[in-house]
């Protein structure tokens, strides 16, 4: 995985413009994380690119090797490059605390539609 450096003067040969104005945009650290709905502000992004934005991200991680990661805790809530394990951790934590949570959804949905079948067929 590569670390970015907000300092980064060129963009990766190959990556879109936006990609590259994305990923100089999203800052160093879990202590400096900013939302993303700032990081569109900042790239004058409308809100209503949002999953175009959330796309990229993606991009960025899986085709550009970046280490992005996010949190939704209260003192670090955002996106943020990754600089150290502590960060990588939080990253994971949030990840997972989100694919229990889709997890949970799918379960729920299907009972729900079992259950509704069952009252049906009654």
């Amino acid at each position: 995985m590569q670390i970015a450096s907000t300092e980064e003067k060129e963009r990766p040969q190959g990556m879109p413009y936006l990609h590259w104005r994305v990923l100089e945009a999203i800052p160093q650290g879990k202590e400096n994380s900013i939302p993303i709905a700032y990081l569109m502000e900042k790239l004058a992004i409308s809100q209503l690119d949002r999953r175009k934005v959330n796309n990229i991200i993606n991009d960025l991680i899986n085709d550009y090797d970046y280490a992005i990661g996010t949190s939704s805790q209260k003192d670090s809530r955002g996106i943020f490059l990754i600089e150290d394990e502590r960060d990588l951790n939080l990253a994971a934590h949030t990840l997972n605390g989100r694919a229990m949570a889709i997890l949970n959804r799918q379960k729920k949905i299907s009972d729900n539609f079992e259950n509704k079948k069952k009252k049906k067929g009654a």
